[in-house]
């Protein structure tokens, strides 16, 4: 399963995006990217693994209750097999959104 897919999976019904969101999302949604993709445990120097950075920005507008989303999407992004994501939340003002950011990585056959 890809990487991606696996993301879609842990989102749910949430509305999600690769890499950049329409000019009208709804208003609320999810765009996701990779940040690093490398070799790891190298054999023969071709590697056997390969580690997937990836960042997920869930965007909510403003005066949203977001916590419990916020949780169940870091546990379901775990049980995907991605690692315990970095979770930084912004304030959006200029678009009326919240904007937490999950950071993490998952390992996968090369």
């Amino acid at each position: 399963m890809s990487v991606f897919r696996k993301i879609r999976n842990a989102v749910g019904n949430i509305t999600a995006y690769p890499d950049i969101a329409p000019k009208s999302p709804p208003s609320e949604y999810i765009v996701y990217n990779f940040s690093l993709i490398s070799g790891e445990a190298f054999g023969d120097d071709l590697a056997t693994e390969e580690v997937s950075g990836v960042q997920v920005h869930y965007f909510v507008p403003i005066g949203t209750n977001y916590l419990a989303t916020m949780e169940e999407l870091k546990q379901n992004f775990i049980n995907e097999g991605f690692t315990h994501p970095r979770i930084y939340p912004y304030v959006e003002e200029d678009i009326n959104k919240v904007h937490i950011v999950f950071d993490m990585e998952i390992e996968m056959e090369a």
